[in-house]
């Protein structure tokens, strides 16, 4: 049998849904289609229930910086993500 001692993890799609759902919020102004590309990379596996955090920075040119927490741990679950933002 293969997985975690914690149990099933969340789907990274459902993460980075929640990831993009916030970009779209915060860095779009609530318009799903200036979000014009979301890359990631995906670090730690994410338990249902944790409480999902997305940060975000301008990198400028359009483009943020975006970095996803769980369940209040340190490291992050999503690292070298960047959203391209249309004007």
């Amino acid at each position: 049998m293969v997985g975690f001692s914690q149990g099933p993890i969340l789907h990274g799609l459902c993460t980075y849904g929640f990831a993009c759902r916030a970009i779209v919020n915060k860095a779009c102004g609530g318009d799903a289609n200036k979000l014009r590309r979301f890359t990631v990379q995906f670090r730690k596996p994410v338990w249902p229930g944790e409480a999902i955090k997305t940060d975000g920075f301008d990198l400028g040119g359009g483009k943020v910086g975006v970095q996803v927490y769980a369940g209040g741990r340190e490291d992050a679950v999503i690292t070298n993500a960047w959203a391209e933002i249309a004007s």
